[in-house]
């Protein structure tokens, strides 16, 4: 179905992604949420759909464990109502992959991986340190014809949350998005903001390693990702409006420049297709010689 997720990065890709993308920090990552006790040699698959859109969102985490438990990882900074709905998607696209040899009409049956599904919330609001929500929710009349429940953590960094302690990659990408809001909200630039938390994670040694390998390709890969659904939810909270919009248009712009497919820009922005298309009819005019 495409490339697994590997250590040629892109601007597709997110640090929650390319941190937890490894072997050895997802399966820490699922022992802290699910409370197990996987070593590292525990048979784990990464099967992240890093290149399948839906509704201008991708799958964060997705891996295989011992190929019969199918864990799916998301990471939220705002609200998620419809969250079991797109897992639910993901979910169908990943049997389609793992089920691609096998005949689904055979007479004998087919055992399939038990999914399992987290969501790790960072935002503004304060939510419960740990909660459920369900597909069930969401439909129009009930029904036991189907169901998928998926467990909330808040994950935003504090001493006394006890999930993100037990991880400690975990903890310091929680530290990491903590100074990024804390340097936003005291009207640092978005880039400078980053480069301060990427100091602060350092000098108090989380993740440390991991910003010291990567470098500037963690602040952009920071920039690109977060800036749209982070530092907007920050810049309207604090009544920060003004000259917002001119900021998206102006990445949206970048993204232009750099010859950035239509669905990346919908996905870094959030605008939908036709802002983006009249963007680039002015970005068009204003280039054309």
């Amino acid at each position: 179905m495409g490339e697994k997720l590997n250590t040629k990065r892109n601007n597709k890709d997110s640090v929650f992604c390319s941190l937890f993308g490894t072997k050895e920090n997802a399966i820490e990552l699922y022992n802290a949420l699910a409370r197990t006790d996987y070593g590292t040699d525990v048979d784990i698959h990464i099967n992240t759909l890093s290149d399948v859109l839906f509704l201008n969102q991708r799958n964060d985490l997705s891996f295989t464990i011992n190929g019969r438990t199918l864990v799916l990882i998301e990471h939220q900074s705002s609200p998620f109502p419809n969250l079991p709905v797109r897992l639910l998607m993901y979910l169908g696209q990943l049997y389609e992959q793992i089920l691609t040899s096998k005949n689904l009409y055979s007479r004998t049956a087919i055992k399939i991986p038990t999914p399992e599904f987290y969501v790790l919330y960072n935002g503004r609001d304060k939510l419960p340190e740990i909660e459920e929500c369900k597909l069930s929710d969401l439909f129009l009349h009930p029904t036991d014809a189907l169901e998928l429940k998926v467990k909330v953590f808040d994950v935003r960094y504090s001493k006394t949350n006890e999930v993100i302690h037990r991880s400690k990659h975990l903890e310091g990408y929680s530290f990491l998005m903590a100074q990024i809001s804390h340097y936003t909200k005291a009207e640092f630039t978005l880039n400078e903001a980053v480069t301060k938390a990427i100091e602060d994670c350092i000098q108090k040694g989380h993740i440390v390693d991991y910003l010291k390998r990567h470098g500037s390709e963690v602040l952009s890969m920071i920039t690109k990702n977060i800036s749209m659904e982070e530092y907007g939810s920050i810049m309207r909270e604090d009544g920060k409006l003004e000259g917002f919009f001119e900021g998206i248009v102006k990445v949206a712009t970048n993204m232009f420049n750099n010859a950035s497919p239509i669905n990346d820009i919908i996905a870094a922005t959030g605008l939908d297709r036709s802002e983006i298309e009249e963007i680039r009819r002015k970005w068009e005019e204003d280039n054309r010689v």
